[in-house]
């Protein structure tokens, strides 16, 4: 079945049988990345060096590999702060 952009092709529609006897499941995943309490400025991508950009990115994704970078703006803070001897992290020292 062809289905289109509006209501009466939504309304048509049928779950397959699966669906209604369905439990729901929820995925967490946590990391460090999941809470960083700080993050560099930083410029948009394209518009600073890349190396700057990659050493100082302040998505939480890249939290953990910008911790590692020795002398980046994460790592200085967390040896600044010694969020990272708290943390269990004291290998960024």
């Amino acid at each position: 079945m062809r289905f289109t952009a509006d209501w009466n092709s939504l309304r048509r529609h049928q779950v397959p049988a699966w669906f209604n006897k369905a439990k729901l499941g929820i995925f967490v995943h946590w990391g460090l990345y999941s809470v960083p309490a700080w993050a560099p400025p930083t410029g948009e991508l394209g518009k600073v060096d890349f190396s700057t950009w990659f050493a100082n990115n302040p998505y939480a994704e890249w939290y953990l590999n910008s911790i590692r970078l020795k002398n980046s703006q994460t790592w200085r803070h967390h040896a600044k702060t010694g969020s990272g001897a708290n943390s269990g992290s004291s290998q960024i020292r």
